[in-house]
């Protein structure tokens, strides 16, 4: 099984540069590259956390065969496009809409199939489901997620603080993102 977005994200929509250099009271622009770069990091820790797209995007989920409901970890829903699979002549199938239904509210979001294709070519990807998920508006416990990671980041440049002791990243940005997360991660 494989999620792929199919479309970009600017976590600078999410947390903009002033933003974040309001949080680390940063005056300067020297280090505007560094903080860009953090926030993208820290978007990018908190959808791979939480299973939740910050901003709006496209999305192929792939899975070797159907099963008679597929979770996809994606989220928050917005919907379902399409349903295709390879057929045993190595054609691409779209399954009709009306052979399954899709709850794109719960999380993860769930494709439940009244009838299963018979056909199936025996690959790796037969099945791709695409849709739409993301925030239209961010929570901001997210973004506060996300601000604590970046000023953990830009603090702790290193891997290994000789003489410092520092708290692991995970206490306060996880606590956040803990209710984001689905249970059956």
């Amino acid at each position: 099984m494989k999620l792929e977005r199919t479309s970009t994200t600017t976590f600078t929509d999410v947390i903009s540069l002033a933003t974040a250099k309001a949080h680390l009271r940063v005056d300067h622009s020297d280090e505007d590259a560094l903080i860009t770069s953090l926030i993208s990091t820290a978007g990018e820790i908190v959808e791979e956390y939480t299973g939740q797209y910050l901003s709006s995007c496209g999305f192929t989920y792939y899975a070797d065969h159907f099963t008679s409901v597929m979770k996809i970890h994606a989220g928050p829903g917005v919907r379902i496009l399409t349903v295709k699979y390879y057929d045993t002549d190595h054609t691409l199938q779209t399954w009709p809409a009306t052979e399954y239904h899709s709850d794109v509210k719960s999380h993860p979001m769930r494709v439940q199939f009244e009838n299963l294709p018979t056909e199936v070519d025996d690959r790796v990807h037969a099945v791709q489901i695409t849709g739409d998920a993301g925030y239209s508006t961010v929570p901001e416990t997210l973004k506060s997620a996300m601000l604590l990671i970046i000023g953990h980041l830009y603090e702790h440049r290193k891997d290994v603080l000789v003489g410092v002791q520092s708290a692991p990243l995970v206490h306060g940005a996880k606590f956040l993102m803990d209710k984001f997360k689905p249970s059956t991660f």
